[in-house]
């Protein structure tokens, strides 16, 4: 009997392994980035930071799944401009 049902499945068990072995693998080093972020004062703006990163690559991938319109994209563009504004104040 086969240890996995399909090709597909198997590539998944190994994507999975390969998400698993890199969380573990990151642990002791993440735990090093925030001392010295915490150290530095930093840690507040590297989270808020990311986060803005997280949301812009969602932004990102939500606009190439759907073709937005020309008002859809004036839209957006009107939003992103009044977050710059409210970020450089």
């Amino acid at each position: 009997m086969p240890l996995f049902a399909s090709g597909r499945e198997r590539r998944l068990w190994l994507w999975t392994l390969a998400v698993v072995v890199g969380i573990y693998a990151t642990i002791g080093f993440g735990s090093t980035v925030a001392g010295v972020l915490r150290e530095g004062g930093l840690i507040e703006s590297a989270l808020f930071l990311g986060a803005m990163c997280l949301v812009g690559a969602t932004v990102v991938a939500q606009g190439l799944r759907a073709r937005p319109g020309g008002v859809e994209v004036a839209v957006a563009l009107g939003v992103a401009v009044v977050y710059l504004l409210v970020l450089m104040r």
